[in-house]
């Protein structure tokens, strides 16, 4: 429903990164720093309340050349929510931790393996921790005569089956709850012409 209010909506951001190439480490190592800031009205018992958002954000990685057949990359991400109520005294605090990482090796000339994982911690002051962890596999062999790749991959090696998300603003927690089909293994064959 679109309700016949004027409000307004102020916004600032702030988004900055760096990354370098290490020749004698063979690697790309990246940082970055975001800021955001939101003042808002928001309809509550039938009242305009003004509220304002800060949101800050780290981020860090590295893409690397191991050797000669294997690559390694890693990043990561913490976020820090802020949200209150002006002179109502309503104030969330949320942070959440997210860590990728992946090796890719060159097993043999027309073997490849693969492997990835991803973590994720999320921690909101009024409810339980959420502690997850993703991983997959896959190995895929090249059959040049046949123009053909076999591949076999086994997804959610962990077994999660129910993923929370959290969602905050200055005065409501929303958490949604998804489903997921536990770990997957797949053989597949892709032909090329």
């Amino acid at each position: 429903v679109v309700l016949p209010l004027e409000n307004q909506m102020k916004s600032l951001g702030l988004n900055t990164g760096l990354s370098k190439y290490l020749f004698s480490l063979r690697s790309t190592v990246s940082a970055g720093f975001a800021f955001s800031r939101s003042e808002y009205q928001q309809l509550q018992n039938g009242q305009l309340l003004p509220f304002e958002s800060d949101a800050y954000s780290y981020k860090a990685g590295i893409e690397a050349k191991l050797n000669k057949f294997m690559n390694f990359s890693y990043s990561g991400t913490f976020s820090n929510s802020i949200n209150k109520a002006k002179g109502a005294g309503v104030s969330t605090n949320y942070q959440q931790l997210r860590q990728q990482g992946g090796l890719a090796i060159t097993m043999f000339k027309s073997v490849f393996l693969n492997l990835s994982a991803e973590h994720i911690f999320t921690h909101q002051s009024s409810q339980p921790d959420l502690k997850y962890l993703f991983a997959d596999a896959n190995i895929r062999y090249k059959v040049l005569k046949l123009k053909t790749d076999l591949e076999f991959g086994i997804t959610n090696i962990a077994n999660v089956k129910r993923f929370e998300a959290i969602n905050v603003t200055a005065n409501s927690l929303t958490v949604g709850t998804y489903e997921i089909p536990g770990r997957v293994a797949m053989l597949k064959a892709t032909f090329n012409y």
